[in-house]
């Protein structure tokens, strides 16, 4: 098991922040332009530069360090390039690619604790990848003029989190983990699918009941960082 010094955290957490900047410019652009190449472009770019940044910074860890990171990093990926390909993908094909894709979220605790190898990068990785995929679908399901304007703060909401927090964390401090909130992801990530697999009359009221979820879960999260 890794160690989590105050300069570990604190490097982590400044190149999360410029992450988090970087993937809102990217998805800003694919909104403008119509086009999610723009935001598949500035993931693959913004992931490989935190990923690959933490581990030349810590030469001592020896990269990808873990099984459950390589599938961490796996999944992400294919989640990428699925999303961005959606245009060529039939829409039933893809929402069962993702749906297998966030099933395989359950994978890399599992090899964690086996190999006793849980990490903070697995931790962020893993955490990162999961609002990826809300940030991506939302983007899809805009372009896709499934709905309105207001389910994009469902994917941005993360980041501008972040970006705001990471001025109050100490230089030791890492994020809370809350298990409801896990709980919530799940739901989440099986609501926001759900337009690729079924129709509108049902998908839609479960897209709304993700989107109250969503706000409860990041307002419970302020409350626990304001009390810490």
């Amino acid at each position: 098991m890794q160690t989590n010094t105050a300069s570990f955290i604190k490097s982590l957490h400044f190149d999360l922040w410029f992450f988090s900047i970087w993937i809102l410019i990217g998805d800003s652009l694919a909104i403008y332009t119509g086009n999610i190449s723009w935001l598949t472009i500035f993931s693959i770019l913004g992931m490989i530069y935190w990923i690959a940044r933490h581990f030349i910074q810590n030469i001592e860890i020896t990269f990808p360090y873990s099984t459950a990171n390589i599938i961490t990093m796996t999944r992400s990926a294919s989640m990428i390039v699925s999303i961005g390909l959606y245009q060529i993908i039939p829409e039933f094909l893809l929402g069962c690619l993702l749906s297998v894709i966030c099933l395989s979220d359950i994978l890399d605790g599992y090899f964690a604790r086996k190999e006793n190898k849980t990490s903070l990068i697995g931790e962020y990785m893993d955490k990162e990848t999961d609002a990826l995929f809300v940030l991506s679908i939302t983007t899809l399901l805009y372009l896709k003029q499934y709905t309105g304007i207001w389910i994009l703060w469902m994917g941005w909401i993360r980041y501008i989190y972040f970006i705001f927090m990471y001025f109050r964390l100490k230089s030791d401090q890492k994020e809370i983990k809350d298990d409801i909130a896990k709980i919530i992801a799940i739901i989440l990530f099986i609501c926001l699918n759900a337009p690729l697999l079924v129709a509108k009359a049902i998908s839609f009221p479960m897209v709304i009941t993700s989107s109250v979820l969503l706000a409860f879960s990041f307002g419970r999260g302020i409350w626990l960082e304001l009390k810490s």
